[in-house]
């Protein structure tokens, strides 16, 4: 949560997706903060 929080205020704007791995802790960390319709996982 801190992590994608710090990662948020630094950008400064909300991205239109955010793109991460599979671990359940970002799908987590995101739904918490009410980001979970803009998370993709798994492209590269």
């Amino acid at each position: 949560m801190k992590f994608m929080r710090k990662l948020l205020k630094m950008q400064g704007y909300i991205p239109d997706e955010v793109v991460t791995g599979k671990l359940g802790s970002y799908s987590a960390a995101l739904r918490e903060l009410g980001l979970s319709h803009l998370h993709v996982t798994g492209r590269r």
